[in-house]
């Protein structure tokens, strides 16, 4: 009965006359190397009024940006920060050219932020 662990091997015999000599070959294949995708990062700023649910292209602060809401269709994703804490995307919805915030609407003064990303291979 043989046992092995991790530091010894155990046998019923041991033949000592035998001298063998084994070559062992082993092909190292090298480590992929990881591709960094690109990434493109654009963000929507716009002030809340308070009163409305729907935010469009005309309401962007144009000196931090002037692309407007993109197609979602376009970007790998999206993220809605209220105040500067990110929102759960059960509460708004994006389409291409508008913000719908889909329950309360935004205190007034409140900053919102739209970060869209998008990752090439």
């Amino acid at each position: 009965m043989r046992h092995f662990n991790k530091h010894c091997v155990s046998a019923n015999r041991v033949y000592d006359w035998v001298q063998t000599t084994s070559h062992i070959k082993i092909n190292m294949i090298p480590p992929q190397q990881k591709r960094i995708a690109k990434v493109k990062n654009y963000l929507y700023f716009a002030v809340a009024d308070g009163v409305k649910s729907v935010y469009t292209n005309d309401d962007e602060i144009k000196k931090y940006g002037d692309k407007g809401i993109l197609d979602p269709n376009t970007v790998s994703y999206i993220n809605l920060y209220l105040n500067g804490i990110l929102q759960p995307k059960t509460i708004y919805e994006v389409k291409k050219g508008l913000l719908i915030f889909l329950s309360d609407v935004p205190t007034k003064n409140v900053p919102i932020t739209l970060s869209f990303v998008t990752v090439y291979i």
